[in-house]
């Protein structure tokens, strides 16, 4: 919620967009040593409209209104205003859920991961039960 939030907070600043890159990892950071950390090649993916645009519907949808005016520090206050949030899926979430539609196609990837290529085709899906990747059609 943190990155959407900043991210959503940045949409107003382009010329910081302009700058911004999100590495990822799956991973919790704070657990690796700096030493590794530093020599880590993570990829780095530029930030576009379409993530801020992402991020202010993910930020905007259901959270009470009181959340972006309350600083960050005042916990209290905004556990209370979470809890009065009301949250809900979207119509593609809940296409997602009944397993009418992909989230892949929405969401491509095509990246490596420790020597093995990974693509929408090659991914395992739960579809209920666990989903051999089916082989590429092109």
């Amino acid at each position: 919620m943190q990155l959407v939030w900043l991210l959503d907070l940045l949409g107003s600043h382009p010329e910081i967009v302009a700058k911004l890159k999100v590495r990822l990892a799956d991973l919790d950071l704070l657990m690796v040593r700096p030493e590794p950390l530093a020599k880590w090649k993570l990829p780095a993916i530029d930030v576009t409209e379409s993530e801020i645009k992402t991020a202010r519907m993910a930020w905007q949808a259901g959270l009470d209104d009181e959340l972006r005016t309350l600083d960050r520090e005042e916990y209290r206050a905004r556990h209370e205003a979470y809890r009065r949030s009301l949250l809900s899926l979207t119509d593609l979430d809940w296409a997602i859920v009944a397993h009418k539609e992909d989230f892949g196609r929405y969401n491509p990837i095509d990246r490596w991961w420790a020597g093995t290529r990974l693509t929408n085709d090659s991914l395992w899906r739960r579809n209920p039960a666990l989903v051999a990747p089916q082989p590429s059609r092109a």
